[in-house]
């Protein structure tokens, strides 16, 4: 799981990857009002994280980044690409057959409709 504290912005999260800044839709963006709260960590999984899926639904939950990619590391069956995302390691899931190499400006596919958001200071899940 990737944990990457993240600013909240009008019901949504502000991340910077690429050199770029990109606001993320969530689903629980009625537990982030509750919350009160400015700063929460955004808990992902590296294969929410993925190379450009054109067969994807489109909805709100599915956004398009620039991801600069330190390292790639085939596993056989994935390949994990590793990078950063608000000074945060982050490490996504690609297909092996997806051609890219580390470098910047990788085009990275985010699925964000299974995320999970922490409280930062208590390290609770906010429902």
């Amino acid at each position: 799981m990737n944990f990457i504290e993240c600013i909240v912005k009008d019901e949504n999260l502000i991340i910077e990857s690429g050199g770029q800044k990109y606001e993320l839709s969530i689903p629980c963006k009625e537990a982030i009002n509750n919350s009160k709260l400015d700063v929460v960590m955004l808990g992902i999984r590296p294969e929410m994280l993925t190379e450009i899926q054109p067969s994807a639904v489109k909805n709100a939950y599915i956004h398009q980044i620039k991801f600069d990619v330190d390292v790639l590391e085939p596993m056989g069956a994935d390949t994990v690409a590793i990078g950063q995302w608000n000074d945060n390691e982050v490490m996504a899931r690609l297909s092996p057959e997806s051609g890219n190499i580390a470098g910047k400006g990788f085009d990275l596919q985010v699925d964000t409709s299974k995320a999970i958001l922490f409280d930062p200071n208590s390290g609770l899940r906010i429902k």
